[in-house]
């Protein structure tokens, strides 16, 4: 889910029902090992997509597992362990996008072409 929040700022959420960091500290590990690697048919090899968001996003969470980890603002993270397992992994991001930006981020997510079985939806509309 993208959208315009301001002029300036826009909101991302990005959530998929895998099962979750292997390690939590993947979440912040820059091409950190990961047993994806040995399988080039899988996602997540090289254990970089995300961090590439985070990286240009003003603050961010990310839940996955029994743990929550937030980046804010003033940098640095706050892990918080929780009672209650989040299914999958859910990133939430405020960027520091115009409308334009959102709108070319949408129109370019489209085009995406997911793995086959893969229910892949930007907003509201499945990606064939």
């Amino acid at each position: 889910d993208l959208k315009s929040e301001s002029p300036r700022t826009a909101y991302l959420i990005v959530w998929d029902d895998g099962p979750g960091f292997a390690s939590i500290a993947d979440a912040w590990t820059l091409m950190g090992h990961t047993p994806k690697r040995l399988r080039p048919n899988v996602r997540g090899r090289f254990n970089i997509g995300e961090k590439e968001i985070l990286s240009v996003a003003k603050e961010a969470s990310v839940l996955t597992g029994h743990t929550a980890i937030i980046f804010p603002k003033s940098g640095g993270r706050i892990i918080r362990k929780r009672g209650r397992s989040y299914k999958g992994t859910t990133i939430q991001c405020v960027m520091p996008w115009g409308t334009r930006q959102v709108e070319d981020t949408i129109e370019h997510l489209k085009k995406l072409l997911p793995p086959k079985g893969i229910n892949y939806i930007v907003n509201t509309d499945h990606v064939p």
